[in-house]
């Protein structure tokens, strides 16, 4: 979730109870005391949004480094969200291509799936030679552009 979204309604439901604090004079402060509190609370709010921040960033860094798996021997039938529900059941997927022949648009059987790096022994061990929808894939590590042009 972004930053902006929980610091966001934390100082809209700050701001509201202010409001209502003043609206209904259960404090007495002068208006130069008022604003120093808010913004002394706006800046321990943003505070704690950081500091929770930085620990989610912590727990995504570990999944930061991503490799490129070829996924072959694919049905033309299928779709992006189905390649996805499939490796799923091993790892995280971060994003499916499937290409699809530029002159007819239908697919060509096969696609890169972009994995968290440290997992690609186990899916690689788990997926390559399995049954998905009636054919049998062939998972490998994709070739760099620069690789194949050279082959």
């Amino acid at each position: 979730m972004p930053l902006f979204l929980p610091g966001l309604a934390i100082g809209a439901l700050i701001g509201v109870a202010g409001y209502l604090l003043l609206a209904f004079e259960l404090f007495n402060l002068d208006s130069s005391i008022a604003f120093l509190a808010g913004a002394l609370i706006s800046a321990l709010t943003i505070s704690f949004a950081a500091k929770n921040k930085d620990v989610s960033d912590d727990t995504e860094d570990s999944d930061s480094e991503l490799a490129t798996l070829y996924v072959g021997n694919l049905p033309y039938r299928v779709n992006e969200q189905a390649v996805k529900d499939y490796f799923e059941k091993v790892t995280k997927v971060h994003s499916v291509r499937l290409l699809r022949d530029r002159k007819t648009g239908k697919r060509k059987g096969f696609g890169f799936v972009e994995v968290p790096e440290k997992d690609v022994d186990n899916i690689i061990k788990k997926l390559n030679d399995s049954e998905f929808e009636d054919r049998t894939l062939k998972v490998r590590v994709a070739k760099d552009r620069n690789d194949r042009d050279e082959s």
